[in-house]
C-alpha cells in the first residue's frame, strides 16, 4: 500500500512539474500565434501524460494506474480541441507502446478524459473558466477512474478495488484541482500582464520605469523612438546621462532623487524643451515612487505627455476670447444672445445700459418672459397695451424665433431699434441701436411735410389722411417692403349699418359718429410709420409697415373694442351701439409679388367676410381654392 502512495506521489510531482512549466510558459504563449500556442501546449500536456504513464503503478500484468486523466482533461479544457487532439495522440501512442491487457481500457480512459475537458469547456463558453468548472473536472476524473475499473477484467478489477481505487481517486482529484487552480490563476496574471504590456507599448505618451539609481528598467516604444532607439529594450540599463546633455541629465536626476528620498509624487510638471533644430516643445510630466510589499521604495514610474499642440490651441483660444471681448466692449450697439428656449446666454454692457429700469435682470440665465414682464411692471417701455399685458409678453417673446426689426420708445424719451436674427440651431441674436436722434429728425421731417401738405392731404371731416395720400403711401410702403423683404399689413375698417344710422339720426349725427371713429383710430396709432386714412364714406384704411399678421390683428381688435366701448347709441343696429367690422390683409417677407390693388382687394374680401359673419369683428384674408 505504501508503494502505491509513493508511486502516485511521484505521478503528482510530474503533474506539478507540468503545471509549473505551463504557468511559466503562459506569458510567452500569449505572444505567439494561435497555432504555435496550441501546438506547444498540446505537446507539453501530451508529454506530461506520457511521463505519468511511465511512472504508473501496475495493478496486474498490463494494467496501470496513474494521474494521466487530469492532465489531458485540463489540457482540453484550457486549450481547446487542437490541444486535446495533440495531447491525446501522444498519450495514446505511448500507452499503446507500453502494451498489456489494459491497453483498450487505458486508451478509452485517455479519450474520455479529453472529451470531458472539451465538454466542460463548452458549458463554460459564456462565463469562461472558473473555480466551479475546476471542481467539476476533479469530480469527473474520480468518476472516470471508477468507470475504468469497472471495465477491467475480473481479477484486475478486484485488485484495483482492493488497493488502488481509493489512493488513485484521491490523488487524481487533488492533482486535477491543484493543477486547474494554478493554471487558472496563472492565466489571469498572464492576461493582466499582457494587457498592461500592450497598454504600455501602444500608448502615445512617454511611459517608463526607473530603479533607485534613475536607470531605465522598462519603457514603451514612444520613449524609445523619441530617444533614437528602435526597440524599448535598448533603453534598459541606460540613464538620462546617456541620452541628454549633462546639464539636462543632472536636472532630471536631482528631481527624481528627491521623489525617491521623500516618497512624494511629482504631478503635472510643465517644461519647455528645445529639440535639436531649436524648436520648442511643451511637456507635462508626472512621476511617482514605486514600493514593494514591505513599503520600501524600489524605483519610480513616470508619464510624460507632449502638450505643444494643446498650448497652441489654448493660446489661440485666449486670443480669440480677448478679441471678442474687445469687440463686444467697443461696439456702439447692444448685443444679446438667447438660446432656443428663450434663456439669455450672454450680453454686453451696452445692451444692459440701453434698458435702465430692467438692466439688473438682463443677465445670463434669465428667461425673456421674465425680462418682458419686468418691462410691463416698471413701465420702461411706453405705448404698451393698457390691458392684455400677458398677450403682449407672449407675442413679443415668440418674436425671438423670427427675423424682424422693431422700434420702441422708452419712458425717458429714448427710441431704440431692436433687430432679431434667429440662428439655424434655435438661438437668437438681438442687436439694440439707439435711434433717438434718427427719430427726432424723422419727427421734424414729418412735421414739416405735414404742415405743407395738411390742406391737400387731410380729410376735412375726420382729420385723417385722404384717399390720395393713402394711395401714395401704400405704393411707397409696398416698394419699401419689397426692398427690405419685410412685413406689410393693411386694415380696412367699415362702420356697421351706417346708412341706417344716417336715416335714423340724421347726417349731422352721422358726421359726429365718423369723427368719433376717426378719433379712436388716431388714438390707436402707435408708431409714426403707421398711417390711417378715410378711404371713402364710412370706410377707413390703416397701413401698418413692418407689422406681421398677428400684430395687425392685435391692433385691429383693440380698435374694434375701443369704438364699441364709446357706446354710441344705434337703435337701427342689432348690436344696439355703433360698431365696426375690420378686414385684414398682409404680405409676409417671403411674398413673391406685391401689388396695391391685390392687397386692397384682399382686405375688402376679409371685410366682407367679417360683415357676413355677424359684424363687430376682425377677420383676415384667407385664400379660397377654386372649385373644379
Amino acid at each position: 500500500m505504501t508503494y502505491v502512495w509513493q508511486a502516485l506521489v511521484a505521478n503528482f510531482a510530474v503533474v506539478a512539474l507540468v503545471t509549473s512549466i505551463w504557468s511559466q510558459m503562459l506569458g510567452w504563449l500569449y505572444d505567439q500565434s494561435p497555432m504555435r500556442r496550441r501546438a506547444a501546449l498540446g505537446l507539453l500536456v501530451g508529454l506530461g501524460a506520457a511521463a505519468t504513464i511511465a511512472m504508473s503503478v501496475e495493478v496486474s500484468p498490463g494494467v496501470f494506474f496513474d494521474l494521466r486523466s487530469g492532465l489531458l482533461t485540463l489540457g482540453a479544457f484550457f486549450g481547446g480541441p487542437v490541444v486535446a487532439l495533440i495531447a491525446t495522440v501522444i498519450a495514446v501512442a505511448y500507452r499503446a507502446f507500453e502494451g498489456g491487457a489494459g491497453v483498450v481500457v487505458g486508451t478509452a480512459n485517455l479519450v474520455a478524459a479529453a472529451l470531458i475537458g472539451l465538454g466542460v469547456r463548452r458549458l463554460s463558453a459564456t462565463s469562461g473558466p472558473n473555480i466551479r468548472c475546476i471542481l467539476l473536472l476533479g469530480v469527473a476524473m474520480v468518476a472516470l477512474i471508477w468507470a475504468s475499473i469497472m471495465l477491467l477484467p475480473a481479477e484486475a478489477q478486484a485488485r484495483a478495488l482492493a488497493g488502488f481505487a481509493l489512493p488513485t481517486s484521491v490523488m487524481s482529484f487533488l492533482a486535477t484541482i491543484t493543477m486547474g487552480l494554478t493554471v487558472l490563476h496563472a492565466g489571469v496574471i498572464a492576461r493582466e500582464r499582457s494587457i498592461l504590456h500592450a497598454a504600455l507599448e501602444q500608448s502615445p505618451d512617454f511611459q517608463y520605469i526607473k530603479d533607485t539609481s534613475s536607470v531605465f528598467v522598462a519603457a514603451n516604444r514612444a520613449v524609445a523612438r523619441h530617444n533614437g532607439f528602435n526597440e524599448p529594450g535598448e533603453l534598459v540599463g541606460k540613464s538620462d546621462f546617456d541620452l541628454y546633455p549633462p546639464e539636462r541629465a543632472q536636472q532630471l536626476f536631482e528631481q527624481e532623487q528627491v521623489i525617491l528620498q521623500t516618497g512624494q509624487a511629482s504631478n503635472d510638471i510643465e517644461e519647455v524643451v528645445k529639440d535639436a533644430q531649436g524648436v520648442e516643445h511643451n511637456y507635462r510630466t508626472s512621476k511617482a515612487p514605486l514600493r514593494d510589499h514591505e513599503n520600501r521604495i524600489i524605483g519610480l514610474a513616470g508619464v510624460t505627455v507632449e502638450t505643444t499642440m494643446f498650448k497652441q490651441l489654448e493660446h489661440e483660444l485666449v486670443e480669440s476670447r480677448d478679441m471678442l471681448a474687445t469687440a463686444l466692449a467697443e461696439m456702439s450697439d447692444g448685443l444679446a444672445m438667447f438660446d432656443a428656449n428663450g434663456f439669455m446666454l450672454f450680453c454686453n454692457d451696452q445692451y444692459r445700459d440701453a434698458f435702465p429700469l430692467t438692466a439688473h435682470l438682463r443677465r445670463p440665465g434669465v428667461h425673456i418672459r421674465q425680462i418682458l414682464q419686468a418691462v410691463v411692471d416698471t413701465g420702461e417701455q411706453v405705448q404698451l397695451p393698457v390691458s392684455g399685458e400677458k398677450a403682449w409678453v407672449d407675442y413679443t417673446s415668440n418674436q425671438l424665433k423670427q427675423a424682424n426689426v422693431e422700434e420702441i420708445e422708452l419712458f425717458n424719451g429714448r427710441h431704440l431699434q431692436l433687430r432679431n436674427r434667429p440662428a439655424p440651431d434655435g438661438r437668437s441674436l438681438v442687436l439694440v441701436s439707439d435711434a433717438t436722434e434718427l427719430k427726432v429728425a424723422e419727427r421734424a421731417l414729418i412735421a414739416a411735410n405735414a404742415s405743407l401738405e395738411t390742406l391737400a392731404s387731410v380729410d376735412d371731416l375726420t382729420g385723417l389722411f385722404n384717399r390720395r395720400v393713402f394711395d401714395e403711401t401704400l405704393a411707397r410702403e409696398l416698394s419699401r417692403s419689397v426692398r427690405a423683404n419685410s412685413h406689410l399689413s393693411l386694415l380696412m375698417v367699415d362702420v356697421d349699418r351706417f346708412k341706417a344710422y344716417n336715416d335714423t339720426y340724421g347726417h349731422q349725427s352721422g358726421d359726429r359718429c365718423l369723427k368719433t371713429v376717426a378719433s379712436s383710430i388716431k388714438s390707436s396709432m402707435r408708431r409714426f410709420s403707421d398711417m390711417a386714412s378715410r378711404y371713402g364714406g364710412e370706410e377707413f384704411a390703416i397701413i401698418l409697415p413692418e407689422t406681421d399678421e398677428d400684430g395687425a390683428y392685435f391692433m385691429g381688435d383693440a380698435l374694434r373694442k375701443a369704438i364699441r366701448d364709446e357706446a354710441i347709441p344705434h337703435s337701427a343696429s342689432e348690436k344696439g351701439v355703433v360698431t365696426v367690422s375690420v378686414g385684414l390683409a398682409h404680405y409676409g417677407p417671403n411674398s413673391n409679388s406685391r401689388a396695391a390693388a391685390e392687397l386692397i382687394g384682399r382686405a375688402d374680401e376679409a371685410l366682407y367676410s367679417a360683415k357676413a359673419a355677424g359684424r363687430d369683428r376682425v377677420m383676415g384674408w384667407t385664400q379660397v381654392s377654386p372649385l373644379h
